[in-house]
């Protein structure tokens, strides 16, 4: 099977202000009901981002 989703070097590569960039455009991605497709894949991304900015212990980042 060909991978069709977009592939990222790994998220500890990214500042914290691309990484809330990212969280924001994925979760337009899932707010988007004909982009179905893509949900369960934007809140993969969303969960593996959130896990690395708890990991640098980071709170004050605006997701919103």
């Amino acid at each position: 099977m060909i991978n069709v989703y977009p592939t990222f070097e790994p998220w500890e590569n990214y500042s914290y202000e691309q990484l809330a960039s990212i969280v924001k455009g994925w979760q337009f991605i899932v707010n988007q009901s004909g982009w179905r497709p893509w949900h369960e894949y934007g809140q993969k991304c969303i969960a593996e981002i959130e896990a690395e900015i708890e990991k640098r212990s980071c709170e004050d980042i605006p997701f919103e």
